[in-house]
């Protein structure tokens, strides 16, 4: 019988907490490193920060457990079973002269160059590698490197190896099942799938029963090796991951001059007279802070639509950048090369139905970003009896409608539409139970009944809000905040206010911190304004005389004569 892996949340109590202050750079903002604790199922209740694993000891730190027990959710281990069930790829590689088999994922091309064909992708598949599932963001290939003829590689692609770490992980990190089918071949290394920069595998087992050695490269890629053994070989593992990457880091005062010598990217100076015109015409320079030079570059590029590209066709990079068209490996190309003139350090990340990139962030690591992309739909395949990964970092990047649109906005959203758009079909539950609206099981929570304290917009009111019958019913929702706060540091916020699914511009929003039971405002954090689109976003502060403890972030919509008041669930 194999041992057990269980996660568990590490509460910090107030009387432990110890407080450090440090000065913040805007202005004479203190902020408290000191953490109110989220245990309990609240709101801002997320992913461990901490995650600890009991297994037994008699069976080895390396062995493969059982089942994973996280945030209380119980993941089974992946089927012992060599053929699969159908939904699988086969990782392997062929001579450069050998042509691809459908089903299979060869080697990585050694070299990404941009092309014209901007214009919408048909379907697209994905398949599903890792429980929780990172749709669609598994790493098949990273590229961090740009050539003087503006291809992508990797910068240094020779291979060390990695040891298996063992059943042991560290704070700030997320734990993972994965699961492939390898084509192993003497002495030869197999590039396969990871979910995160700076991911390391902690325990495998195979069917057949095959020593296995890991190797990356300078990108970060992972390979397996097999000793001496050749043919097909499931690979079961449990994988971890920096919590960092999966969340968007603001870099909040850092400068683009805190990046560490040995991450600056070094551009082509042939190339660089290209890269002023498309900063310029973003509007950022070099010396720009790095969180407004990233929200700049993100929204541009999220600002993408499918379309004819323009241009001369003798600068395809300037004329990806400028024209604002292509769908996902455009917006990831140019990116990458615009931010590398930049001096930040990107890459350019791949998988069989997606491109996205990750940027170094001083202080924080490799973080990922999604640029979205366009396509008549994707399909999720090898998703049965997984569960959805879910992010609980509100995005700060915007939100342009060809993004909020697109596939892979739509397969990580908490409420996906069905409504225009990309849609996603095969898309596993949340924990919580919410799917994507076009694939998966579940049911959406219907969340905890409201206290009966009052909301002091204006005047006192009763909470649930009372409707008149000549208003009209809305509905508000607040992306999930952060597991853990700190007092006196920031939460980047975003959220919608509608009604029967049409956006209510202009509509006043408060940001409440509440008692776990919504009975009690112990502050009001902020206020906000919804755009065009229903959509607001603002960042608000915790004040550092809250009391330690677990609280609710809820965001209220005031009403008006015409639509009644609403608040989040």
């Amino acid at each position: 019988m194999r041992p057990t892996l269980a996660i568990a949340a590490v509460v910090l109590l107030g009387s432990a907490a110890v407080a450090q202050l440090t000065p913040a750079t805007d202005g004479d903002e203190i902020i408290a490193h000191e953490p109110i604790p989220t245990a309990g199922g609240g709101l801002m209740a997320g992913v461990s920060d901490s995650p600890v694993f009991v297994f037994d000891e008699a069976a080895g730190a390396s062995g493969l457990p059982s089942e994973i027990r996280r945030d209380g959710m119980r993941l089974p281990a992946p089927a012992s079973d060599l053929n699969g069930n159908g939904d699988d790829l086969l990782y392997r590689t062929t001579p450069s002269a050998g042509g691809p088999t459908p089903g299979t994922v060869h080697n990585v091309e050694r070299e990404v160059r941009p092309d014209r064909q901007t214009g919408r992708e048909p379907w697209l598949t994905y398949h599903a590698v890792f429980d929780p599932a990172v749709i669609p963001f598994k790493r098949n290939s990273a590229k961090d490197a740009v050539k003087p003829d503006g291809g992508l590689i990797v910068g240094v692609p020779s291979l060390y190896e990695v040891p298996v770490a063992g059943n042991r992980t560290q704070p700030g990190r997320q734990v993972f099942w994965g699961s492939i089918l390898v084509e192993l071949e003497p002495g030869m290394p197999i590039p396969i799938p990871s979910v995160a920069a700076e991911s390391q595998v902690l325990s495998y087992e195979t069917v057949p029963e095959v020593t296995l050695r890991f190797f990356k490269d300078g990108a970060d890629n992972f390979y397996v090796q097999g000793a001496g053994h050749s043919g097909r070989v499931r690979v079961n593992f449990v994988m971890d991951a920096p919590s960092v990457w999966f969340r968007h880091t603001p870099a909040i005062d850092l400068l683009i001059s805190d990046v560490p010598r040995d991450k600056r990217p070094l551009l082509p100076a042939v190339m660089q007279e290209s890269v002023d015109a498309v900063a310029r015409a973003i509007g950022v320079e070099h010396e720009t802070r790095y969180a407004i030079v990233l929200q700049k570059l993100v929204f541009w590029f999220r600002d993408f639509a499918p379309g004819d590209l323009e241009g001369g066709k003798d600068n395809d990079y300037l004329d990806i950048a400028l024209s604002r068209k292509g769908v996902c490996r455009h917006r990831g190309y140019a990116f990458v090369i615009t931010a590398h003139g930049l001096g930040i350090p990107a890459r350019y990340v791949s998988n069989e139905a997606h491109v996205f990139v990750e940027v170094y962030v001083p202080r924080a690591g490799w973080t990922r970003i999604d640029l979205g992309g366009g396509a008549l739909g994707m399909n999720v395949r090898n998703s049965r009896m997984k569960t959805r990964h879910t992010v609980d970092e509100a995005d700060p990047y915007g939100f342009p409608p060809g993004f909020r649109d697109g596939y892979s906005h739509r397969a990580t959203a908490d409420t996906p539409t069905t409504a225009g758009g990309d849609p996603v079909r095969g898309l596993p539950p949340t924990p919580s139970g919410q799917v994507g609206a076009t694939g998966g099981a579940g049911t959406k929570p219907t969340g905890r009944p409201w206290g009966g304290g009052q909301s002091k917009w204006g005047v006192p009111r009763a909470v649930p809000f009372p409707v008149k019958a000549s208003q009209i019913a809305t509905r508000t929702t607040l992306a999930q905040v952060s597991a853990r706060v700190f007092r006196g540091d920031k939460l980047s916020l975003r959220g919608t206010v509608s009604s029967d699914g049409k956006p209510i511009a202009g509509g006043r929003v408060r940001i409440n911190l509440m008692d776990t039971n919504k009975s009690e405002i112990l502050r009001v954090l902020g206020n906000a304004r919804t755009d065009e689109d229903g959509i607001f976003v603002t960042a608000v502060s915790v004040p550092l005389d809250v009391e330690l403890g677990t609280w609710e972030v809820v965001a209220e919509f005031a009403g008006n004569a015409r639509y009644a008041p609403s608040h989040s669930e």
